[in-house]
């Protein structure tokens, strides 16, 4: 289903495009405001951001919105995402709500929707929602005068409730040592609290000074060179790298290795209270040696379509506890709704040190993963394009896997291609990616002439 305002996640775009400008802002508020009134006539929403600068204009146009409807507030200021799918429950709100763009650079924002349950919207929750922010927006064409410096003077303190939960999963981490990176973002000074409250060792924390303008610029989760060179100048046993809005994590072994969320599943699938159903929920990217060494388990696999939201319903429909995707998103159902970095942070902690799990978990097939510019949003659906792919798939078939996607959140061509030979996975995903940008050009070329 497509919606116009939705994406992968929420709602995100460039701050001063439509919909991330005031009037739009303050329009959808008040449409958020339509839609919970039709369920509940006092409604009441938990609000936070990760540390990016436009987080105060978009939370003071929301706020507009939101309050014309009449709609209570509890905004707990800078917090990570999941922190917010915990407290709609733990405070019996009818709604939350995250102002972040998640791994983007600090140009981009966004807004993510969390129903009554702390669960990510459903298709038919967006669906409805999207016609309540669609109907305000075409009536408030003007520009609403907006007084930025009217937040207010404190905030909600719920983050509290959510800290001790965490640390009450993990009362025992003493005998490990590890080096945080927090890529400025919503766990810049949470994260480092909760380790230490746990009992680890933390030697250094990176990506813990935000100025609003830095999250996830070359640290955390999408760039972990910084967090691996750390963890071996300081011998430390694990290395944790997040993402801005913290529901995301890395992992870097005490050699320095970068393990993605594949090892992390894996690791994590020792815990016989986590495969409980047998069964562990991947995406179409997950490597296959993931699957391969789940299947060595008796532990079944299945794979979904990219997004945390896609893994938690597969696993709510299969009755399985454990699901994740290779870009670091882990959920563990037993615990929460939603994916938690800082969760399976910690769980990964845990199982190091009282079960001697070591990284790499499993070893991978060898794969190549590209992310091409992508300058013409149909060019999938291109005869010529089609036929190319169906072509390499027909040349790996037996000893490979391709996947080409458009990514939800950004304007990124992926190209996966996995098999044992890693000179012609390599190859193909070369040959491919120079096609790509060729067809491109030439398009963009034509259509200026």
């Amino acid at each position: 289903m497509e919606y116009s305002l939705f994406g992968t996640d929420g709602i995100r775009g460039l701050v001063g495009r439509h919909p991330l400008i005031p009037s739009s802002l303050w329009a959808m508020g008040e449409g958020i405001g339509s839609y919970l009134l039709a369920k509940t006539s006092h409604p009441v929403m938990v609000l936070g951001s990760d540390t990016r600068e436009s987080c105060n204009m978009i939370r003071s146009s929301l706020y507009g919105g939101l309050w014309s409807k009449n709609v209570t507030i509890m905004d707990v200021g800078v917090a990570p995402t999941p922190a917010i799918s915990f407290l709609v429950q733990a405070l019996n709100a009818d709604m939350g709500i995250v102002i972040s763009a998640s791994h983007n650079p600090s140009p981009y924002n966004g807004i993510k929707f969390f129903n009554e349950k702390g669960e990510k919207f459903t298709e038919t929750e967006k669906l409805h929602l999207e016609v309540c922010m669609k109907k305000a927006i075409k009536k408030k064409a003007h520009e609403p005068h907006i007084n930025f410096e009217s937040m207010p003077s404190s905030f909600y303190p719920g983050l509290s409730l959510y800290e001790t939960f965490v640390v009450s999963l993990f009362p025992d981490l003493s005998g490990i040592s590890v080096v945080l990176d927090c890529a400025h973002g919503a766990l810049f000074d949470l994260a480092e609290r909760c380790f230490r409250r746990c009992g680890a060792t933390v030697l250094r924390v990176l990506g813990a000074s935000p100025d609003g303008h830095n999250i996830n610029d070359g640290v955390g989760a999408l760039y972990p060179q910084s967090l691996a060179q750390a963890v071996c100048e300081s011998h430390a046993d694990l290395g944790f790298g997040f993402d801005g809005d913290g529901d995301r994590v890395m992992v870097v072994n005490a050699a320095g290795e970068v393990q993605d969320g594949d090892q992390i599943l894996a690791c994590l699938s020792m815990e016989d209270a986590l495969v409980s159903g047998r069964g562990v929920v991947g995406t179409i990217m997950s490597n296959l040696g993931l699957e391969q060494f789940l299947s060595r388990r008796s532990i079944a696999f299945m794979r979904t379509d990219v997004g945390d939201q896609k893994i938690a319903e597969a696993m709510q429909a299969c009755g399985w506890l454990l699901g994740g995707e290779p870009s670091g998103h882990i959920l563990m159902h037993s615990i929460l709704p939603t994916g938690d970095g800082l969760i399976a942070a910690l769980c990964v902690a845990h199982m190091v040190l009282k079960k001697s799990i070591g990284f790499p978990v499993f070893s991978p097939v060898p794969s190549v993963l590209k992310n091409i510019p992508l300058r013409v949003l149909d060019l999938l659906a291109w005869p010529n394009v089609k036929g190319m792919i169906d072509r390499t798939q027909e040349q790996l078939q037996g000893s490979g896997r391709l996947l080409v996607r458009c990514s939800g959140t950004e304007p990124l061509l992926r190209l996966l291609v996995e098999g044992e030979c890693p000179d012609f996975i390599q190859h193909t995903a070369d040959t491919l990616e120079a096609y790509f940008m060729q067809v491109q050009e030439h398009r963009c070329k034509n259509s200026v002439d």
